[in-house]
């Protein structure tokens, strides 16, 4: 295979691929930054959904709406190696297809085909589309690298793959870039090993043409809104000169630059689902999307909540994106007993050395609980050492909130059978008041937050006996490497 290293000017590496229709850039990615983006996607997985059809695979999982999801593919999908090359072959481009693609063991190959080949564009024509494959396992032949037919991008109009063309194999390691052309023929190979292979894919179109994923839509405007500005064009807040992409007669950039006008609205983007919800001057965002927002803050809660349940027996774990954190960062071990009503968790914990109750009843599918009579009666069952929940909000006057009112309830169920309480809330909760209030602040043992916290509210909280500690991102950070 075409290898080159990172280190390799763009043109260089444009020219080879223009030539051979591919080619693979070693040291692309460092090892630390392939594993944190093979454990952020791992995270991403535990709600992902395996394959409608052949061509995505039964039993393959893809993460869509990708730039919503996580942060990892951030700087790669702005490399200056990779928009070089870009520039060079399609001049003015955009996303059009990022997707994380996990395949499973026992996925048949994908049928070859051409990524160009979706746009009716008559043959010959011009460069229209660059791929390129982020592997974060070894790709092998064995478990499902990327076949791909070399010199099949020069074919003569019409041309379909046949008996006696030669298929090779895109064997690489993590860290590792292959960019192809999109009228290169290519597909998915089969997995025939036991463990499931993943990999990013950052496919680019031109700037005239429609991208295959509504970014603008896929992408919650929240989130758009704080990501680098190059990445924002990418992913659709940008214009094919003249004018081609504009709103309102401006510039679509500019667009997230202003504040909605009627505040927080509800809205359902494809593939990440994020809700804003007014509530008593409270708002929640769900699933994958809400784990972005204060990501570092959350993390280092919850590394600091893991240490203070370290010697329970018997803990309930409630719901929420810092609770989740809590929940991967707590130590497997013998005689551990975990009960939950998040769906999300107990496939989570279910997979380690911990024992898992999972609470029954009907499936909020928002967040992937169980809430309902059937919860609440199942959580009243069990004594339990330790309660761990998060909260909408922190206050004072109405205690621990959430939105959920059916989510109260099993929480306060399981509240009335633990020794201590302990509620993991970012900064921005504390003032929050939600819906409907889960205990008063002198029922709770101990807050985990982040400076961010309202030092005033922190102090008034205090005051009523509760424990309130601060965790600076950085320290858990310290705490991680040490």
């Amino acid at each position: 295979m075409a290898t080159m290293p990172g280190t390799s000017p763009s043109q260089d590496v444009a020219r080879r691929l223009m030539d051979d229709g591919y080619v693979v850039v070693t040291g692309m990615m460092t090892p630390e930054r392939v594993e944190h983006a093979r454990a952020d996607l791992d995270r991403v997985l535990q709600t992902t959904r395996t394959g409608r059809n052949s061509f995505e695979g039964f039993d393959t999982q893809r993460i869509y709406a990708l730039f919503a999801k996580t942060r990892v593919f951030d700087a790669l999908a702005t490399d200056p190696l990779l928009l070089g090359v870009l520039d060079q072959v399609l001049g003015h481009y955009q996303l059009s297809a990022p997707v994380g693609i996990c395949i499973g063991p026992g996925e048949k190959a994908q049928v070859l085909h051409r990524d160009d080949a979706i746009y009716p564009v008559p043959e010959p024509h011009p460069p229209l589309v660059v791929n390129t494959m982020w592997p974060l396992d070894e790709f092998t032949a064995e478990n499902g690298a990327t076949r791909f037919i070399p010199g099949s991008h020069r074919w003569e109009p019409g041309r379909q793959p046949g008996p006696d063309d030669p298929v090779d194999t895109a064997v690489m390691s993590p860290g590792s870039a292959l960019f192809y052309l999109g009228s290169l023929w290519h597909g998915g190979g089969a997995n025939r090993t036991s463990r499931p292979r993943l990999g990013v894919i950052l496919e680019y179109a031109a700037g005239w043409l429609r991208p295959q994923e509504n970014h603008c839509l896929a992408v919650p405007r929240d989130i758009a809104r704080g990501l680098p500005e190059r990445l924002q064009e990418l992913l659709g807040y940008n214009i094919y000169p003249p004018f081609v992409g504009y709103v309102d007669g401006r510039h679509p950039r500019r667009d997230l630059r202003r504040l909605d006008r009627d505040g927080f609205v509800r809205r359902t983007y494809g593939g990440a689902t994020t809700r804003v919800v007014r509530s008593a001057g409270a708002f929640e965002v769900t699933q994958n999307a809400r784990t972005l927002h204060h990501a570092e803050e959350k993390r280092a809660i919850a590394m600091r909540a893991a240490e203070l349940t370290a010697d329970a027996r018997v803990m309930f774990i409630g719901v929420g994106s810092t609770v989740e954190q809590f929940a991967r960062l707590t130590a497997p071990r013998d005689g551990l007993l975990v009960i939950t009503q998040s769906l999300v968790i107990a496939s989570l914990l279910s997979t380690r050395r911990v024992s898992v109750i999972m609470v029954g009843g009907m499936v909020r599918q928002d967040e992937l609980s169980c809430v309902g009579p059937a919860a609440v009666e199942c959580v009243q069952r069990y004594n339990t050492d330790v309660v761990v929940i998060g909260a909408a909000g922190v206050s004072v006057r109405r205690g621990i909130t959430d939105l959920d009112d059916q989510e109260a309830g099993v929480i306060r169920a399981a509240l009335e059978k633990t020794e201590r309480i302990i509620v993991l809330a970012d900064g921005s909760k504390f003032g929050d008041v939600a819906l409907s209030t889960v205990a008063p602040i002198n029922r709770v043992s101990a807050i985990v937050t982040d400076p961010g916290a309202d030092p005033v509210e922190v102090e008034r909280i205090a005051a009523e006996g509760v424990e309130v500690i601060l965790v600076e991102p950085d320290e858990a950070k310290a705490r991680a490497n040490g």
